[in-house]
């Protein structure tokens, strides 16, 4: 009998964690406000307490979300790689990694500029100066709900 099993425990490693983490979308980068990560439902500049940062955040003006996830089929997105519509480097890979459950490549990408990315042509640079094609979506790429911490569903995609 291996150890666990009576919990229902497996065996895994740190590179299963790090793809597990994207597709929740749990975040890596921290060096980015509220509102260009996608965080902008968990501020409240109307609540009556006075809170840290809150003269920074009211003077902000370009509030809006600049990480998305992308969606690769012919390629997995490099760290740190730029993201390119057409001859423009647009964005720039902050995470990625092969999806077992998007049977992709799956990944974040922080751009330089918010708003209007969904449906655009874009391509992510591979180390040989190749691209292919990409689509951006919203993030998480699974579990919006999060259902499976809350025990709502016990199957993990």
């Amino acid at each position: 009998m291996s150890v666990g099993k009576e919990h229902s425990l497996l065996i895994g490693c740190p590179d299963a964690l790090e793809i597990r983490r994207i597709e929740v979308g749990i975040l890596d980068n921290i060096t980015m406000n509220p509102w260009h990560a996608g965080l902008d439902t968990f501020i409240d500049l109307d609540k009556d307490e006075d809170f840290v940062g809150r003269d920074g955040l009211q003077a902000m003006t370009n509030r809006g979300s600049r990480l998305f996830g992308i969606t690769c089929q012919g390629t997995t997105p490099d760290v740190g790689n730029s993201v390119m519509e057409g001859h423009t480097a647009v964005g720039r890979i902050s995470a990625g990694a092969y999806s077992p459950f998007q049977q992709c490549g799956i990944g974040y990408v922080r751009f330089a500029e918010s708003g209007g990315w969904e449906g655009r042509e874009l391509a992510p640079m591979s180390a040989d100066g190749s691209a292919a094609a990409c689509a951006v979506v919203n993030l998480p790429f699974c579990d919006p709900e999060k259902r499976i911490p809350r025990r709502l569903d016990h199957e993990i995609p």
